[in-house]
């Protein structure tokens, strides 16, 4: 694994692999408690990736693990110490630990896939909208300061877009999503073209090789994925399994890793696939909102704000 790879990704690595070592050696959680003299507690830290492993923890594992190749153990002696460094953020003030590392596995991710039914993806999202979207969330308490420092991370998290080698990426949209007028309730000229802006800018990031994006049209009817957002996140490397992030109403996430829990929801956005629109059919659709916005605006339809 590279040297440049976050450490947060080295420490899920380490953990998944330690629980799959476990898992052949046919001993339980207790069992490795019992023989390190350990509490039951402390295996159950490591394994969900509460607590780093020492080095010295880490070979009373292995050893109970019978794992003696060399290069086998010098692999996960790697992964534990590069797992001991900070994840570093400066963020830490304005965002959750979890988004954080939900954040942390985008970048050494090989393919994202994500469905959204409601809004644009942050990752697809321009500046006004953005900020349109986080001030609609914010809570009452949220200082100006704190706005602008999550818009800004949000921001710097499209910067994956822009690498020589971004991850492959695969977002399905409700038709919802794009229709929706955010920006619209802040009235005026300004706020009606943070939704055009968001259109044009979709169009425009269609063509990026390693994007496709696909909306699920309203004439397809219901559908298992509208039960809300999900994200599928791959590596490369075999050690690591796919996450799965499901979004909750406060916008926090929920990470899962077994494959039992990643396997429906993979099966899932494939359905989805076969049924939206093609990448080459997305300006076309997006064209149509682009009409409706104008008959809109021309008051054929009266007036979309308050």
């Amino acid at each position: 694994m590279a040297e440049s790879v976050d450490p947060a990704v080295q420490r899920l690595a380490l953990r998944l692999q330690l629980r799959q070592l476990r898992v052949g050696a046919t001993l339980t959680q207790k069992d490795v408690a019992k023989q390190l003299e350990w509490s039951p507690s402390k295996i159950l830290r490591i394994e969900s990736g509460e607590n780093g492993v020492s080095a010295t923890d880490l070979q009373a594992l292995l050893r109970i693990y019978k794992v003696t190749d060399p290069r086998r153990t010098e692999e996960l002696t790697k992964l534990a110490r590069e797992g001991r460094k900070p994840s570093t953020s400066s963020y830490d003030d304005v965002l959750s630990k979890e988004i954080q590392l939900l954040q942390r596995y985008e970048k050494a991710a090989s393919i994202i896939r994500q469905f959204e039914p409601i809004v644009v993806p942050g990752l697809l999202q321009t500046r006004e909208y953005a900020e349109s979207i986080l001030r609609l969330y914010a809570s009452p308490d949220d200082s100006e300061r704190v706005i602008q420092r999550r818009i800004e991370s949000r921001l710097e998290r499209q910067e994956l877009l822009e690498r020589d080698d971004p991850p492959e990426m695969f977002f399905i949209l409700d038709e919802a999503a794009v229709r929706r007028r955010i920006g619209y309730e802040a009235g005026g000229d300004a706020g009606r073209s943070v939704m055009r802006q968001q259109i044009e800018y979709l169009k425009k990031i269609n063509e990026h090789p390693r994007i496709t994006i696909q909306i699920m049209r309203f004439l397809l009817g219901g559908y298992q994925g509208m039960r809300g957002p999900f994200v599928v996140i791959e590596f490369a490397e075999a050690a690591l399994n796919d996450l799965l992030y499901l979004e909750t109403v406060d916008g926090e996430y929920i990470k899962q890793e077994e494959p039992s829990d990643t396997r429906p929801y993979l099966e899932q956005f494939w359905e989805m696939e076969s049924v939206a629109t093609a990448k080459d059919e997305l300006n076309d659709l997006l064209d149509d909102v682009l009409r409706s916005m104008d008959s809109d605006e021309a008051g054929e339809f009266g007036s979309v704000t308050t």
